[in-house]
Formats: structure tokens, sequence, C-alpha cells
């Protein structure tokens, strides 16, 4: 599920970074995204307009990635936490044993 944390807007109302989230049942990732500026002639629509589900697809679109991929890297990461919490560390004690601390 993606969530709009804030965005940034110069003074004609051109949206230029939008902070967000995107959440799933291992995790979440958050950014900051830099939006390509609009295309030359195009009009833009007011903010007033504009919702949540609106300025997350200018960052979806921009940034090309799917649910499926940021569940990946969700969980990816999840695995690789488990991995190093898994992890033991050990050292020598005074008679030149390995400990397990």
């Amino acid at each position: 599920m993606y969530n709009l944390i804030s965005f940034k807007a110069d003074p004609t109302g051109v949206i230029t970074a939008v902070t967000w989230s995107y959440t799933n049942d291992n995790g979440s990732i958050r950014s900051t995204t830099k939006l390509a500026p609009p295309i030359p002639g195009l009009p833009t629509m007011p903010i007033e307009q504009l919702d949540e589900s609106i300025v997350i697809g200018f960052v979806k679109d921009q940034l090309g990635a799917t649910d499926e991929s940021f569940d990946i890297e969700i969980n990816d990461y999840v695995t690789a936490q488990e991995y190093q919490n898994s992890l033991l560390t050990y050292v020598i004690d005074e008679d030149g044993s390995f400990v397990n601390l």
C-alpha cells in the first residue's frame, strides 16, 4: 500500500518532489522522489484538485517500479536482516578459548 507523506511544489503549483512510503506485511520503503518537470504546453492540475492517489500516480509513473518489485525489495531486506541477526559473535577469553557472546 502506498502512502503520501508530503510533497513540495513551486509557486506556480508544479509538484517538484514527493515523500512517500510503500508498505506490505513484512515492512516498508520510504523515499523522496524528485519529479521531472511537466511537459511544456500541458496544463497543470491545481493542487486543490489533487488527491493522494493522483500524487502517488505521479511517483509510480516516474519510478516505473511495481508493487511486486517493492515487495521483493522489502522481503530481501527482511531476509538479510534475519541472517544478520542469526550470526553469532565469538571472543577469546583469558584462557584462549573462544566464547560465544
